[in-house]
């Protein structure tokens, strides 16, 4: 494959994996503010339902993306190494990089709701309990 080919195929799964992840973004900020507020298109949730959005939909939600764009970021860095132009290497490890940044950060951004969320949860349950 020439390096322009590698730079063309780096760029199209690049914007093409931005494009995939987006809408799994969004699920899972919609289930978090669902998880939160209690109401989904209008209707309250139990907290036990709640319990099971965030374990059962928000952390597929949540986390898919990043085990989508870390594996990413080997695959650039893998392919930075059998390219011969100096600048579609430098595109290969900018890929690389922007995409194990971005999995990490949304490993962090996920476990950092997880843990408001079930504080929130916890509250829910207690205001539940004592008939708040």
């Amino acid at each position: 494959m020439s390096d322009l080919s590698a730079v063309f195929l780096m760029l199209a799964i690049f914007v093409g994996a931005g494009l995939c992840l987006e809408p799994m973004w969004k699920r899972a900020h919609q289930r978090c503010d669902e998880i939160a507020t209690g109401v989904a298109n209008g209707h309250p949730l139990s907290p036990k339902y709640r319990s099971l959005l965030l374990y059962y939909d928000y952390l597929t939600h949540g986390f898919a993306p990043t085990f989508i764009l870390l594996p990413l970021a080997v695959g650039f860095f893998v392919v930075s190494r059998h390219v011969g132009d100096p600048d579609a290497r430098t595109l290969a490890h900018l890929c690389a990089v922007l995409s194990g940044t971005a999995g990490i950060g949304n490993a962090i951004f996920c476990l950092a709701w997880i843990v408001h969320l079930r504080s929130v949860l916890r509250q829910a349950e207690a205001n539940q309990a004592s008939g708040v």
